[in-house]
């Protein structure tokens, strides 16, 4: 018997689309939901409003760019090294290589720094706000379980994770690795790069 095993990215990223907003329903519905989503059978119609919602929302998500993203096309496009842009920004190479590869928070940058970066870049605050929204919800979500009602921990129980988290030995970067932090992170950014226009 032959099992096709290749992955539909569409149904994936709707299934992606849904774990994110469990936190936004009830167990039960996101449970029958869940059930349904996972379903080999077509089950019912979704609503005209609620696949338009969805598709919306994939476009979103799919057309915005992280910080590395960003930073790696600039560079890309203007022919410049990774080499040269730190030699220019005052940054260092590894942390240029970091930025690029959305393995770092932005805001562990010096907003000084950062800013030149991006003005030898040409990359606007409008721009790069959201791709470091994007890159910070990256990190995020990769680094830190957040579950909602209904999340399933597919490797581990539940309280082997929390011991997991409580007991991690900290640098104190979560003091500025918050929501808070990159929101007057981004303030100060915004009103130095309008200071140099």
């Amino acid at each position: 018997m032959s099992v096709d095993n290749k992955l539909n990215p569409l149904d994936e990223a709707l299934r992606i689309l849904w774990i994110e907003s469990i936190p936004n329903s009830n167990e039960e519905t996101s449970s029958r939901e869940l059930r349904l989503i996972l379903s080999d059978n077509d089950g019912p119609d979704m609503d005209a409003q609620k696949q338009l919602e969805l598709i919306n929302r994939l476009f979103e998500t799919v057309k915005s760019v992280s910080l590395g993203e960003l930073i790696d096309n600039a560079l890309a496009t203007k022919n410049i090294s990774s080499v040269e842009l730190a030699d220019e920004s005052g940054l260092d190479v590894s942390s240029v290589e970091e930025l690029k590869e959305d393995s770092i928070y932005p805001n562990n940058i010096p907003v000084i720094l950062l800013q030149k970066l991006l003005e030898k870049l040409n990359i606007s605050f409008d721009t790069v706000e959201k791709a470091i929204w994007k890159t910070y919800e990256m990190l995020r979500k990769k680094y830190f379980i957040e579950p909602g009602p209904g999340y399933v921990f597919a490797r581990k129980g539940r309280n082997e994770i929390r011991e997991g988290l409580i007991n991690k030995k900290t640098t104190g970067r979560e003091l500025y690795e918050n929501k808070d932090a990159l929101e007057k992170y981004l303030s100060k950014l915004k009103d130095l790069m309008e200071e140099n226009k």
